[in-house]
């Protein structure tokens, strides 16, 4: 397997190790290096043993849970410091198809901030959709190769974001200064959401003015998860409302908090954190943050 010569970033946080090997043999024949930040996981020194057995690892010790964005803002400019131009990340449990970091190198240029695969979901059977490369408004971080110069333009992650939205308001931030996202439908990576499970149909109004229905799926997530969902849709809301992108998240928050009380099991109590953590987000925007409870 051909390497090359761009770094892999992994931000670790309580991982299934047996996953997490899967994700490093298969990217480890790809590059030279891997970084990876360790989130303040239970299992930390479990996860030192456990990388003896790949020299190309590099492990930064986070400390403590101190969220996506700081993580990923320590593993860019960590490449950074060591003059690489792209890095590409990859969540714990991915494992990367082969010739995924040379291919999406392949389609570089200074105009693109992160070019990504097709997420495929692994409790789908099978991918469908184009092929070829077309831009997109948004990427999650699994499989994203970064613009590390892109990154340094727009001041990097909003590390007053946790876990939630932190790659959205990233793609939010990069389109708002001229930058692409791309994504190539010819590369496919695995990646589970969550525990989805299907919920039911929803109605909702079609480009040429029509109505359509489509299928939604419970994400399953944690109550304190969905407080930190209406967390960073507030402050992202705030961030972009002068921008062209002004009004986008704010509508995204509406749109979930109905789904989330008709479709998610407790979906009261979690649709009512989340419009307790959209006001955490008013708040943290003015500087006057509030801790999830």
């Amino acid at each position: 397997m051909t390497s090359v010569s761009l770094p892999v970033g992994i931000v670790t946080y309580n991982p299934e190790l047996g996953r997490l090997k899967d994700n490093l043999d298969a990217i480890s024949s790809q590059t030279g290096l891997i970084l990876i930040y360790d989130n303040g996981s239970n299992n930390f020194k479990m996860i030192q043993s456990f990388l003896d057995a790949y020299p190309c690892a590099t492990l930064i010790d986070g400390g403590k849970n101190s969220g996506m964005a700081v993580a990923l803002n320590v593993l860019a400019n960590e490449a950074v410091k060591r003059e690489f131009t792209d890095i590409l990340f990859l969540d714990q449990d991915s494992v990367a198809p082969d010739g995924m970091l040379l291919h999406l190198a392949s389609r570089r240029s200074n105009r693109i901030g992160i070019i990504g695969p097709k997420i495929v979901d692994r409790n789908e059977l099978e991918a469908s959709g184009a092929s070829g490369v077309v831009q997109v408004p948004r990427l999650i971080t699994s499989g994203s190769l970064l613009n590390l110069h892109a990154f340094e333009a727009v001041g990097g992650y909003d590390e007053r974001l946790f876990v939630d939205w932190v790659d959205f308001e990233f793609c939010n931030n990069l389109r708002i200064h001229g930058y692409e996202l791309v994504r190539d439908n010819d590369v496919r990576l695995l990646h589970e959401f969550g525990h989805e499970e299907y919920a039911g149909r929803m109605v909702h109004r079609s480009k040429d003015g029509g109505f359509e229905t489509y299928s939604y799926y419970r994400s399953n997530h944690p109550v304190w998860r969905m407080r930190d969902r209406g967390r960073s849709l507030a402050i992202t809301s705030l961030k972009y409302r002068d921008t062209e992108l002004a009004g986008e998240d704010a509508a995204i928050y509406r749109k979930s908090l109905i789904k989330t009380a008709l479709f998610e099991r407790n979906g009261l109590k979690k649709a009512y954190e989340m419009a307790r953590g959209w006001n955490d987000g008013k708040r943290a925007f003015r500087g006057s943050d509030v801790q999830n409870q």
